[in-house]
């Protein structure tokens, strides 16, 4: 892709030297000899997973080797209540997630609400937000954003599904994490008591906040020990 405008570049003045006859000679095209040459391209790293899947989102409209919410799926385990594809009419309250493969706003009874397509791997189901529930989240509502939706399984024959999530909640993962999280677990392997000690008060003291344990698991290659600090050494998730 860095050298894509190289490229077409080359390919252009071939096409064109093939039109006017300009060939050296031995009716060697030397354009096209350069065009295959290394030194014409950049060398680049590969992408990383999220470029790509997501190169592969803009160009097919679906990932094809992979999917974007591999990465959370552990962590997603631990708040949702079912996969997409293990839902059914009638399975309520739910919480899901996955991202929005793509979303269409219109004018309803009430005002603007959205219906959006909801992809988590294993399946793509229909979503429908009202117009409450739109105008109190519609920052969340972006196409190709992770999202978790707490809702309503409604039967819905006009979908192919045969049913809709009508939404009450939408939450981003860093939400879930603020809601869920219990305590802050920091691992430390060192030898300067003194000095992490020092690190740690003036890291923690930014995020002060009545909410979650800090636990410290300390190693100075000798021994080993957990530590749960005070209630004034409570933190704030973000």
């Amino acid at each position: 892709m860095a050298s894509l405008y190289k490229a077409i570049q080359l390919a252009e003045q071939t096409i064109n030297n093939d039109r006017v006859g300009q060939n050296d000679l031995f009716g060697l095209d030397t354009v096209a000899t350069n065009a295959e040459s290394s030194d014409n391209y950049l060398q680049m790293p590969e992408w990383d997973d999220a470029e790509r899947l997501q190169g592969e989102k803009d160009t097919l409209g679906l990932y094809l080797k992979g999917h974007p919410i591999t990465r959370y799926e552990s962590e997603l385990a631990q708040f949702i209540t079912a996969r997409l594809d293990d839902l059914q009419p009638g399975d309520s309250p739910v919480t899901v997630a996955g991202y929005i493969a793509n979303i269409r706003t219109r004018t309803g009874r009430r005002g603007r609400m959205a219906e959006i397509r909801l992809d988590d791997r294993t399946a793509r189901v229909p979503v429908t937000v009202y117009t409450d529930a739109y105008q109190k989240y519609r920052a969340l509502l972006v196409k190709d954003q992770l999202v978790i939706i707490r809702g309503r399984v409604e039967r819905d024959d006009f979908y192919e599904t045969g049913y809709t999530i009508t939404v009450n909640e939408v939450l981003d993962l860093d939400t879930m994490r603020v809601e869920y999280a219990t305590l802050l677990l920091i691992i430390e392997n060192a030898g300067d008591m003194n000095h992490f000690i020092q690190s740690l008060q003036h890291i923690l003291g930014q995020y002060r906040a009545n909410a979650s344990n800090v636990v410290v698991e300390y190693y100075n290659g000798m021994a080993k020990t957990r530590l749960q600090l005070g209630n004034d050494w409570k933190v704030r998730s973000q």
